[in-house]
């Protein structure tokens, strides 16, 4: 369950869906909804996140 506090948050950036994160990074859709659900849906929170955890994009929109 998403942190009360990250409702209330403005988003930063773009956001993205659940099927476009797990896309991008090639995740299963369990875990991407679980990240998604910890971050939000600012793929510049995203993108941060997924950095820390030393994981890098497999599919790039150029």
């Amino acid at each position: 369950m998403q942190n009360k506090s990250l409702k209330n948050r403005p988003t930063r950036g773009r956001s993205l869906t659940i099927d476009e994160f797990a896309f991008k990074y090639g995740l299963s859709s369990a875990d991407a909804r679980r990240l998604f659900e910890v971050s939000g849906p600012s793929e510049n929170d995203l993108d941060i996140l997924m950095a820390a955890k030393g994981i890098l994009p497999t599919q790039c929109k150029d």
